[in-house]
């Protein structure tokens, strides 16, 4: 703050134009759609989650963004952004943080499901739009990817577990791919319905600050989701 500069400035009439326009937007949780918590229903949990990475995108430094969004019974329910530590040599190695960054907050869920004695699905699917990255998953290392093994090893025995499963997923239909860059209207409109979010009237509004609002309609509760492009984590469960 320091040293701001005109390019500064339009970065934040920039953020401040994005709030104004999305600020009615939320996560949209209907009733009609819960499901039976008891264990005598049929129907399994399922829990799935999708990562992203944008590789070099910091000019200044070439690190990377990891992005993540959790899903249960695919309504979204967490999520985060974090500014990757060291550098990636590959967009692979960048997919590789980011799906260890997923799988990371993927499990703290799972042990509140299992907590509650619900039953749920397995493996859970990681989906990501890097065939190499999904590849390097469910394989053994080579002498090329070495330096990648260690970082891997976590998610390796886990898939070994049959706790979780890679997917391929296509970048146009990857769920998580807004939090980790800027994307245009049209894509970021069409992300967002994946999300399952509404727009509400200003009525409804009961309280919002820059990075979070909360909402309530008939006794639907939505949570303003933001797009969080800086080095810090900005995270939410609900």
């Amino acid at each position: 703050m320091m040293k701001c500069t005109s390019f500064h400035y339009s970065l934040l009439l920039r953020a401040l134009k994005y709030i104004e326009k999305t600020i009615f937007y939320g996560i949209y949780y209907n009733p009609k759609d819960k499901i039976n918590l008891s264990n005598n229903n049929n129907k399994l949990w399922e829990l799935s989650i999708f990562s992203d990475s944008d590789w070099a995108c910091d000019t200044q430094t070439r690190k990377s963004v990891s992005g993540w969004a959790s899903f249960l019974n695919n309504c979204i329910i967490s999520w985060g952004s974090r500014g990757q530590k060291t550098i990636s040599q590959s967009s692979t190695e960048a997919e590789i943080v980011s799906q260890n960054e997923a799988v990371r907050d993927i499990l703290f869920s799972k042990q509140v499901i299992e907590f509650l004695e619900i039953n749920m699905e397995y493996p859970i699917t990681l989906y990501c739009d890097n065939t190499g990255a999904n590849f390097l998953a469910n394989n053994f290392e080579s002498r090329r990817t070495k330096h990648l093994d260690i970082k891997h090893l976590f998610l390796r025995d886990l898939i070994v577990d049959k706790v979780i499963r890679t997917k391929y997923v296509k970048s146009d239909n990857n769920k998580a791919d807004p939090f980790t860059k800027n994307v245009s209207e049209k894509i970021f409109l069409r992300l967002y319905d994946y999300l399952k979010s509404s727009e509400t009237d200003d009525d409804n509004v009961i309280g919002y600050d820059i990075n979070f609002v909360l909402k309530k309609t008939n006794s639907v509760i939505c949570v303003q989701l933001n797009s969080p492009l800086s080095d810090e984590l900005i995270y939410g469960t609900h």
